[in-house]
């Protein structure tokens, strides 16, 4: 789910994979501005820690497909999109597009 320098970042997790892995359900709009796409971070980042308060104030183990359903496929997407759009405001404070 590593996004190379100037290719759409993969947005979804492993949890998709059993129906149809060679065809995505979930795209990276390419028309976003970087701005849309860090507030689309920020989203994530709020659900997983309203997430991450709950596992931790249950009082209860969860098993290892718990934190996979709600941590584990999510991250990669979070950093793949939170590095694209960094890439495009680097490259429109160079001059260039992404």
């Amino acid at each position: 789910m590593v996004a190379a320098h100037n290719a759409l970042p993969c947005v979804t997790g492993y949890l998709t994979d059993n129906f149809n892995p060679t065809i995505a359900a979930v795209v990276l709009n390419e028309a976003a501005s970087p701005i849309a796409l860090l507030g689309w971070c920020c989203a994530e980042l709020q659900s997983l820690a309203a997430a991450s308060a709950v596992v931790a104030g249950s009082g209860r183990d969860i098993t290892s497909n718990d934190f996979g359903a709600i941590f584990e496929h999510r991250l990669p997407a979070l950093v793949g999109v939170l590095g694209y759009a960094i890439s495009a405001l680097n490259a429109e404070q160079q001059g260039g597009a992404a």
